[in-house]
């Protein structure tokens, strides 16, 4: 999957756009906002959303109360189509990552980037691989070992959907390894929340998780993280999480939130949620939760959204080919 680095002149104007002053007022809320979450209560996808939600109301950067709604299922299926129904209304925000993509080019779901309003992306995280607190998997050398010697034996847990980024996070590594990332023996869970309760008690052996999602559990001691896919240590709560690269596995990956609308939105709503959000980004509030979850900040508004969703499209149906996941 694609390094995170974002073109200059991108990164200038999505700030500057963030700290302008309103240029357009033909679009205003007069109704509640939902933010739909793609995921069940407890996944890291259901926290990001839960924090837009609390930002936007704590905030009053909205005029209206703004509600939060989990449509888990279908690999983000269940929450497009909700989305869908309310084609043109600017009052929906729906939290999304590679999944939007990936269940797409795998064959899960019949609506992408291009069936959405892209309203922008927010941050990228890295992907944690953690077992349980008494497992005999001491570290991720030893899983690819493993792994190496009889793919089926371990049982690896992830959500929300074949081919997403954490599919995609430990098949990378089995595949640097030396190993035939087909021949895993995966369990697709319905929210991240699902596969952290089944790696707990025994029932599956490996759990991949964004980091946000594991960091409680690393630290009441119910899981143990034994690689990280970033390329260098992370700060925080994840400091002694090794990297699969000092493992001597050389496979880095991560992936991208962000935030779509439902399709046929006008210009004047994206601008609207271009100046909004882009007050989010530089709330105090926001940098704290950047920082504490160990997620590198990167807003980019709708437009230069919609044309980082077109390349990352690209970029993850070739990445998915070659691990035989395209449809």
């Amino acid at each position: 999957m694609r390094s995170f680095s974002v073109p200059l002149f991108l990164l200038i104007g999505s700030l500057s756009c963030a700290l302008c002053p309103a240029a357009h007022a033909d679009w205003t809320p007069d109704k509640p906002i939902e933010v739909v979450i793609p995921s069940g209560p407890g996944s890291g996808t259901d926290l990001i959303g839960r924090h837009v939600q609390n930002i936007l109301s704590s905030k009053k950067l909205v005029p209206f109360p703004v509600l939060a709604t989990n449509k888990a299922g279908g690999g983000g299926a269940l929450g497009l189509n909700y989305l869908n129904q309310y084609q043109g209304n600017g009052h929906y925000l729906y939290v999304t990552s590679p999944t939007l993509l990936t269940s797409f080019i795998t064959g899960t779901t019949s609506v992408n980037h291009t069936h959405v309003t892209p309203l922008a992306q927010l941050f990228n995280e890295y992907v944690v691989v953690t077992v349980g607190a008494n497992s005999k998997i001491r570290d991720g050398r030893m899983l690819m070992d493993l792994l190496l010697k009889e793919p089926a034996s371990v049982s690896i847990g992830f959500a929300t959907a074949l081919g997403n980024a954490n599919h995609i996070a430990i098949a990378g590594a089995y595949k640097a390894a030396g190993g035939d990332p087909r021949r895993l023996k995966v369990v697709v869970f319905k929210s991240g929340g699902e596969g952290i309760t089944a790696t707990i008690g025994g029932h599956v052996d490996v759990n991949v998780i964004g980091a946000v999602a594991a960091i409680p559990h690393l630290q009441a001691g119910k899981l143990r993280a034994i690689a990280i896919t970033s390329p260098k240590r992370q700060p925080g709560a994840l400091a002694a999480v090794p990297t699969f690269m000092e493992q001597g596995v050389n496979a880095t990956s991560g992936q991208w939130r962000g935030l779509v609308g439902p399709g046929a939105m006008t210009a004047a709503q994206t601008d609207y949620w271009d100046q909004i959000l882009g007050r989010l980004v530089t709330t105090p509030e926001w940098t704290q939760i950047l920082e504490r979850n160990s997620w590198e900040p990167r807003f980019l508004r709708s437009a230069e959204s919609g044309k980082f969703l077109d390349s990352e499209f690209q970029e993850l149906k070739a990445i998915l080919g070659s691990l035989g996941l395209a449809r």
